[in-house]
């Protein structure tokens, strides 16, 4: 079997045309340094933890790459925006992000969001141009990271390669026969697979969309060809030959529906069974055909989608806003076969959750210092999208009423928990055994664990999973003596 590469890519789109676009593929893979991997999904969710010590521009806006992974995308428009939620992040530091164009210039600031969800928006860009999104762990961690992005970019166009109306194919062709075919231009990003199942000898000229194919293995063939992108492959577009040396029986073996005749040459069949059809060919290549006929089938297609409450989606030329099952039967105007179409909409509702939370008065939530009692409002959006409301009814105690919260001497909590870890540091030599006790802002004892040992510099320790957002209490006992501190857990 035999393949030949077309590769359509305008250099409007590259920076430098054979190092910039050489190694973009799919997504689906991780890509440790640029241009990276083609964005091919609005929804990105991979680790950064591979590590890397270069950089090939200029000093990096953010400081010394450690653990990163490159994305190339395609620019949209003027804006680009893009949630970053970073989570199971080894050192609890989190992610920074940063664009840059294909010469390695910044186009956006340096993006930090430790490990709380970012909204990240870039201005400024070049419609169609392609553009480098970076990820690097914050200070060597490493993280899951999810990238939602929302607005700003697109994916490549996956085009139908069409033969131009000068391509003829035969279907009958003798020994050393050559066939030339020649193909419209593709959209960028597209890729042109072009072979024979047999070995025959193909010669594409320098423009890379005209081919020579001259045919020296006799028997049944076929030339097949097809579109692909960095995101997805095209259907095949098989068509038969036969390399007939002399008198030789040739098999067409083919499906077709009720209403519908085949045609072959000067005769039309309309029945299903075997027929033979004899003919001469070019050349003095006689060939006898033997034609097998087949009833086709009905096609369904299965489709399910969701939806935001308020959302609506096109569908074969419906409008449809509301959750069900939609039907639609179309019939091929080719073969005369019917296509079933069958869409399930899943609608799924905005809701609003409420939570009580105490805290010191002086405490930071949500980017506020809070000093009264209140209630604040957040925004987010759940994995379909969906906006959804969360109100937090804050209770405050004085800071006078505090006096609990007296750390161990040489022990510090660093940094408050964030995805269910915090640090201990301690800042002695000799290690020690502790008691680590976990209270709610009721006194109820929510975590107890024995026998810790504790050593110089970090001591990472886990809390449950799930804990409701709020003030916490932590007791650290030892043989001489105990401290107290305070956490809070942020939504």
């Amino acid at each position: 079997m035999k393949f030949i590469y077309l590769s359509i890519l305008p250099l409007i789109l590259f920076y430098d045309a054979n190092a910039q676009t050489a190694n973009i593929a799919n997504c689906g893979i991780q890509a440790d340094e640029p241009p990276g991997c083609l964005l091919c999904d609005s929804i990105l969710i991979i680790d950064n933890d591979i590590y890397t010590g270069e950089f090939p521009g200029p000093a990096y806006e953010c400081g010394y790459i450690e653990n990163n992974f490159w994305v190339a995308f395609i620019a949209d428009g003027n804006t680009f925006s893009v949630d970053d939620y970073s989570y199971n992040c080894e050192k609890g530091r989190g992610t920074e992000s940063i664009v840059y164009n294909q010469n390695f210039e910044p186009v956006s600031f340096c993006f930090s969001t430790s490990n709380l969800p970012g909204d990240i928006n870039v201005y400024n860009l070049e419609a169609d141009q392609v553009y480098y999104f970076m990820v690097d762990g914050f200070m060597g961690d490493v993280c899951t990271d999810e990238y939602h992005f929302k607005s700003g970019i697109k994916f490549p166009i996956l085009d139908t390669p069409r033969l131009r109306p000068n391509s003829i194919i035969p279907d009958t062709i003798c020994p050393g026969e050559k066939v030339l075919l020649s193909f419209d231009s593709l959209s960028s990003f597209n890729e042109i697979l072009l072979g024979t199942s047999k070995n025959q000898f193909i010669e594409p000229d320098e423009g890379g969309l005209n081919f020579s194919i001259t045919f020296l293995e006799p028997g049944p063939d076929s030339i097949f060809y097809y579109s692909k992108t960095p995101c997805k492959n095209g259907s095949v577009i098989s068509i038969p030959i036969f390399v007939n040396p002399g008198f030789i029986q040739k098999v067409i073996d083919s499906s077709f529906c009720r209403s519908y005749c085949f045609p072959f040459r000067d005769t039309v069949y309309c029945e299903y069974g075997t027929h033979i059809y004899s003919s001469p060919s070019p050349n003095g290549c006689d060939s006898t055909f033997i034609i097998t006929l087949r009833e086709g089938i009905q096609v369904v297609n299965n489709e399910t989608i969701n939806i935001c409450e308020g959302d609506s989606i096109p569908w074969m030329g419906q409008v449809i806003n509301e959750a069900g099952r939609y039907i639609e039967i179309k019939t091929d105007s080719l073969t005369g076969c019917d296509s079933i179409f069958e869409l399930r909409v899943i609608v799924h509702p905005q809701r609003t959750d409420f939570f009580t939370i105490n805290l010191m008065e002086n405490d930071t939530f949500l980017g506020r210092i809070i000093t009264i009692d209140t209630i604040i409002a957040d925004t987010f959006q759940s994995i379909f999208g969906c906006d959804s409301i969360r109100r937090y009814s804050i209770k405050v105690e004085k800071s006078g009423l505090d006096s609990r919260n007296v750390g161990y001497p040489g022990l510090h909590l660093y940094p408050n928990p964030n995805n269910g870890n915090f640090i201990l540091m301690w800042e002695k030599e000799l290690t020690i055994e502790a008691q680590l006790s976990l209270y709610d802002s009721t006194g109820k004892l929510i975590l107890k664990k024995g026998n810790i040992q504790v050593v110089a510099g970090e001591n990472q320790q886990h809390l449950p999973p799930n804990l409701p957002p709020g003030l916490y209490q932590l007791l650290i006992k030892t043989n001489k003596g105990q401290g107290n501190y305070r956490i809070i857990i942020q939504p």
